[in-house]
């Protein structure tokens, strides 16, 4: 059945650059949005590294070696929430995508439906 109605849409020369369109769309919008993520994580584990350099640097005796030591797991701790945050967005990145995946191909089986009726 979905044989028939796929052909009957892509026998149609008007569905086929519309659905093509479509898809492109979809793809470029996630790829935006992927590349902003890492962007936006480049720029955050930069700054951590940078920030880690510069406590290094201030530690010259005992003392500051120990507060920098103090920072390192303030460190850890931002850069685990950080995995996590990402993780989680690159998740829902994945499931938005397949959302628009799957209305794609629905739109395609009820247009071919409808031409093949």
């Amino acid at each position: 059945m979905y044989d028939a109605v796929l052909s009957k849409l892509f026998a149609n020369p008007q569905a086929l650059p519309n659905v093509l369109s479509n898809a492109g769309q979809l793809v470029l919008n996630n790829v935006e949005k992927l590349t902003a993520l890492q962007m936006n994580a480049l720029q955050s584990y930069v700054d951590l590294g940078l920030g880690q350099v510069r406590a290094a640097a201030k530690a010259t005796d005992a003392k500051g070696l120990q507060d920098f030591y103090k920072l390192q797991a303030d460190a850890a701790n931002s850069v685990r929430q950080r995995l996590m945050d990402d993780a989680k967005a690159m998740a829902d990145l994945g499931v938005d995508f397949k959302a628009g995946l799957d209305a794609l191909v629905k739109d395609c089986v009820v247009s071919g439906a409808q031409v093949a009726a």
